[in-house]
């Protein structure tokens, strides 16, 4: 049987850490787990990269390399859209936007002074 992997994020009051690590069907620990900042969300794409939005976009790949998106108005919370390439995310300030973290640019605002908090992609339906 193939691995399962398993992103989690865990929280303490004050300070949050993301622990993100894999276990396979016997429950053996693949992967060690590290500690980031302050993480809001997570999510990731089918390469096994993830994402974690804790202000900035913050990807690890499956090496554990990290590298940042700054994004004016802070990246909440995250999803990544079908494409693999979109990540959409709500700002501190309520906005709801896109990145491409291809090309690293920003992408249309979705939704502007909405108090938009959780945003979550789902997939398009079926003709």
């Amino acid at each position: 049987m193939a691995p399962i992997n398993l992103h989690i994020i865990s929280g303490r009051f004050q300070n949050a850490v993301v622990e993100c690590f894999g276990v396979d069907n016997s429950g053996h620990l693949l992967s060690t787990r590290g500690p980031f900042n302050s993480p809001v969300s997570i999510t990731h794409d089918t390469q096994g990269n993830i994402y974690v939005g804790q202000g900035t976009i913050l990807k690890i790949d499956t090496a554990g390399n990290g590298l940042q998106f700054h994004r004016g108005g802070g990246a909440q919370w995250i999803d990544m859209a079908p494409n693999q390439r979109t990540i959409y995310y709500s700002a501190s300030n309520g906005d709801v936007k896109t990145f491409d973290i291809v090309s690293r640019t920003p992408g249309p605002d979705i939704a502007r002074r909405c108090l938009g908090r959780n945003v979550r992609v789902l997939p398009e339906a079926a003709s």
